[in-house]
């Protein structure tokens, strides 16, 4: 359920409870009321048999007065009686029509109150026409007199029912209004009660749920993402618990792959770092070798410098050969174009040769040198 259901049950619960207490007021109200209204009516009914007892005496005294004097002013009560008679009559048969014990009664007395009303016209048309005499003849009969005393005992006892009506509405009047308080009193607190603990439940299944919520985020925004949010409602609040468990599980997924791809770029860059100190030892061994060989470079150099002096020795010598060369055949040819010219030029000759020859050896042996020392540098 919904925490929006949730707060819709609670308050359905407090207008469930309120329209029992409505119930209860309406009933007791009602109760009252018909109460009130049997109170109401029978002091209605009350009220027109009295009028009606009253009417009768004032026909009965303007009859007397008139009888006694003969003068008509005195039926003037008489007159305005005889219609509120009727009219009283009528509406005790309205107000007695729903209780067929006291419609009987009320029957009775039309009957006895318009034999009554017929004895007051007879004794007043007989003073009219025949004299006081025999109008008091017929009044002393004392027919009038014992409907009247009939009159007034219906009267009285329509009266004591009434009465006794009037005091039974009244107990249960007392009654529907104590037993309506006790209902009211006791819906209150029974409402108050439900109320209470509706609501006490529909706070805790909020509020507890929220605390655990807050409690986890609390523990997530620390660090502890292995804490897992212990709430199984079905409404918003389970939801939200489920989606920062996956949230945190996901969260500690993630920060495991980034430990583990940390552990791997720092293994990578362990053998990055050996690699490179092989590197700087090969490089360390290399500018050593680049030394030596530098060194044998400059060696070499001097060799070579050495060679070319050498070179440049056995061409200026080859050109003092080649000159005395060129001096022997010269000396030759003036040997020769002397006739051979003596023993001892041609002696000088053959010592200048073998001179000659002994410095062409000497510039083999060098040039056979270079040339070792040349092979030596094209292997370097």
């Amino acid at each position: 359920m919904t925490i929006g259901k949730k707060i819709a049950a609670g308050f359905g619960l407090c207008l469930l409870v309120l329209l029992a207490v409505a119930l209860v007021a309406f009933q007791g109200a009602e109760q009252l009321l018909r109460t009130a209204n049997d109170v109401v009516a029978s002091r209605e009914q009350a009220r027109y048999l009295r009028e009606v007892r009253t009417m009768l005496l004032d026909a009965e005294t303007a009859q007397r007065g008139f009888l006694l004097t003969g003068q008509e002013r005195y039926l003037d009560p008489y007159v305005r009686a005889l219609p509120n008679i009727e009219t009283g009559l009528v509406q005790l048969k309205r107000a007695f029509q729903n209780e067929p014990e006291q419609g009987v009664r009320v029957a009775r007395l039309e009957q006895q109150v318009r034999e009554k009303l017929a004895e007051l016209a007879d004794t007043i048309r007989m003073r009219r026409e025949q004299g006081f005499e025999p109008a008091l003849a017929a009044v002393l009969t004392d027919k009038g007199k014992l409907l009247m005393q009939e009159i007034r005992q219906n009267i009285d006892e329509m009266l004591v029912v009434g009465d006794e009506r009037w005091v039974q509405a009244a107990d249960n009047a007392q009654r529907n209004a104590q037993r309506s308080i006790l209902f009211l009193s006791m819906g209150t607190v029974l409402g108050i009660l439900i109320v209470s603990v509706g609501s006490f439940l529909i706070t805790r299944g909020i509020t507890g749920p929220l605390g655990r919520l807050m409690s986890g985020v609390e523990h997530f925004t620390r660090g502890n993402l292995a804490h897992r949010i212990d709430v199984h409602n079905e409404d918003e609040t389970g939801r939200l618990a489920r989606a920062f468990n996956v949230m945190a599980e996901r969260r500690q997924d993630s920060e495991a792959q980034v430990a583990r791809q940390a552990a791997e770029r720092e293994q990578a860059l362990r053998t990055v770092a050996e690699f490179v100190n092989q590197l700087a030892g090969a490089s360390s061994e290399i500018l050593s070798s680049t030394s030596e060989q530098v060194a044998s470079a400059q060696e070499q150099g001097s060799a070579v410098a050495e060679t070319v002096s050498t070179v440049e020795e056995i061409a200026q010598t080859s050109d003092e050969a080649a000159g005395r060369a060129r001096a022997v055949s010269e000396s030759a040819r003036q040997s020769e174009e002397l006739g051979k010219g003596g023993r001892q030029a041609v002696n000088e000759a053959v010592s200048a040769m073998a001179t000659v020859r002994e410095q062409v050896e000497s510039i083999a042996s060098r040039i056979l040198a270079l040339a070792e020392q040349a092979q030596a540098i094209g292997d370097i």
